[in-house]
């Protein structure tokens, strides 16, 4: 995946490059939203200290064409990650796929609830469904994707949210990811800007413990 990964990166546009291809009608209402929007998208390179972003996809919101972005780290090892973003003026959704096998604590990735918090949601969910409650399957999990469209992942006495995610842009690329599950070297996720450089900055700590360790081993 890695590879493949690359060959689509090295042969993509900059965000500049795109952008000046693909500019929006002044008549658009969200022209300026979209402007701001990309600017923010090629922030994250200057706080992540990568390399300008490349456009590794399209799609389109309020009748604008919005980008895909890629972001690339390389380790002095030559362990990498990449960071795939689609935002489409509501939500913001990632690929994170590294070179190695990344185990990252899920408090990097997902918002979570502890197990009273779950208990609590689950009550109000019963009393909101009231005769349809027998739909549900409320001694699982399962209720709560069918019920709210959110995963939960369970670790310990945490309940982490896995948001539910639509993916356009994003599926046009030829990888078909899963929300995260330790260890992988690919996962999905929906989050926001204030959460993704970090959660980044986890999975490239992670692959570099996992590059080591490789090393070692040789």
């Amino acid at each position: 995946m890695i590879e493949k990964m690359s060959e689509i990166y090295d042969n993509a546009p900059t965000l500049k490059d795109w952008e000046s291809a693909n500019t929006v009608d002044d008549e658009m209402v969200y022209k300026g939203a979209s402007t701001y929007q990309n600017s923010r998208l090629a922030s994250v390179s200057e706080i992540m200290n990568v390399d300008y972003p490349k456009v590794v996809g399209t799609h389109r919101s309020k009748s604008i064409n919005l980008p895909v972005t890629a972001y690339k780290f390389v380790g002095w090892m030559g362990e990498m990650v990449f960071a795939v973003l689609r935002d489409n003026f509501y939500d913001l959704e990632a690929y994170i796929i590294s070179s190695h096998k990344m185990e990252i604590d899920l408090y990097h990735i997902y918002p979570y609830m502890t197990e009273e918090q779950y208990k609590h949601k689950r009550m109000r969910a019963m009393e909101y469904l009231k005769g349809r409650a027998d739909e549900y399957d409320f001694d699982g999990l399962s209720w709560y994707k069918d019920y709210s469209g959110t995963e939960l992942i369970v670790e310990g006495s945490k309940y982490y949210e896995a948001r539910a995610m639509y993916l356009q842009g994003l599926s046009g690329l030829p990888f078909s990811l899963d929300y995260y599950r330790s260890p992988t070297d690919a996962f999905k996720v929906a989050t926001n800007y204030a959460k993704l450089c970090n959660m980044v900055y986890e999975a490239i700590q992670a692959t570099a413990e996992m590059a080591i360790e490789a090393r070692k081993n040789k």
